[in-house]
């Protein structure tokens, strides 16, 4: 994995997730010249191994100012909710995604966060 994708390590402790929906939180900092586009053609195979693994994207934005907590200057903000941590890991790890999708992460970032976060009951639809 490259190192704009979560370890092996990482990945094993979601694996010990607490059950129910997860939501990723992924901060992107396009790698200049070129990454915004590098974004778009990650994005294109993303979308589909995503719906695949019954993911859906909940915001996708440009990221304001920092104010707090981070050095990093954000350029986008993407929310995407699986309905288990499962759903996520068996997205990242599947043959399309590993091979495709996360080379041209790699290529089109020049700094990302990508976090899980887990809903609090009642939060939930």
């Amino acid at each position: 994995m490259t190192e704009h994708m979560p370890s092996a390590e990482t990945l094993e402790a979601l694996r010990g997730s607490p059950a129910g929906p997860i939501v990723m939180l992924n901060l992107i900092k396009y790698r200049e010249p070129g990454g915004r586009e590098a974004y778009q053609r990650y994005g294109a195979i993303a979308a589909t191994t995503v719906g695949e693994s019954q993911g859906q994207i909940v915001f996708a934005g440009e990221a304001g100012p920092v104010l707090t907590g981070s050095d990093v200057e954000w350029d986008e903000m993407i929310l995407v909710r699986f309905p288990s941590a499962a759903h996520f890991l068996g997205m990242v790890e599947g043959d399309v995604y590993s091979r495709q999708a996360a080379p041209i992460r790699a290529e089109a970032l020049e700094a990302t966060l990508w976090m899980a976060a887990y809903p609090h009951p009642g939060f939930e639809e």
